[in-house]
């Protein structure tokens, strides 16, 4: 028997005869993935929550709108990936508690938010420069767009996400869907773990 890298997982296991069939550990993990390729394997679990932009707690423009997220997380996993994010790049998309951790003073925080007063959808400077430096694939594209950095719903739901998901497992995957039913909330509605606002500037 020969020691080989898996050619599914990637790990080391034992391989009696083809190096690229995986093992019954590795099968197993399949398995619990949902992979349909493996015998027994089924449709992987899909949750579904919704990302609330705007002022859903009407105490100011009162304006709001929800969008359906789907993806191979659960919900909670994207709350806290939330916070991970901010303090790992220092910046935020919400206006009341500090994830950051830069604990700067009020008149200087507005320099690290994204969208977060009225009338307010485009990305200053600072925050530019930190997430071109995290490659991120939205300041590209706006870019070239003519470099205004002035963000549609589309665009900021897709900063958002991407954003999250820099603290997020390396296999999350999530895309928008168009329903309406009740799901969990992601952010807002006095929620204990994410009670915040995200695009307030984004209603114009």
């Amino acid at each position: 028997m020969n020691i080989k890298k898996c050619a599914v997982c990637g790990s080391d296991e034992v391989h009696t005869e083809d190096p690229n069939l995986p093992t019954m550990k590795c099968v197993n993990y399949l398995m619990e993935l949902g992979n349909p390729l493996i015998p027994g394997g089924t449709p992987s679990k899909k949750y579904r929550f919704i990302l609330v932009l705007g002022d859903w707690s009407s105490d100011g423009h009162e304006k709001s709108a929800e969008y359906i997220i789907e993806s191979n997380k659960e919900v909670g996993l994207f709350k806290q990936a939330y916070k991970d994010s901010c303090k790992k790049l220092g910046i935020q998309f919400n206006i009341n508690d500090d994830y950051t951790g830069r604990n700067l003073e009020w008149s200087q925080e507005e320099e690290y938010r994204v969208c977060t007063e009225y009338e307010d959808n485009a990305l200053n400077g600072t925050v530019r420069d930190i997430l071109e430096k995290h490659s991120c694939p939205i300041i590209e594209e706006l870019e070239k767009e003519g470099g205004s950095f002035r963000l549609s719903t589309d665009q900021f739901i897709r900063l958002l996400m991407w954003f999250i998901c820099l603290s997020m497992p390396k296999d999350t995957e999530w895309k928008e869907v168009p329903v309406s039913n009740p799901y969990p909330y992601l952010n807002g509605f006095w929620d204990d773990d994410l009670n915040e606002t995200f695009g307030y500037g984004l209603f114009v």
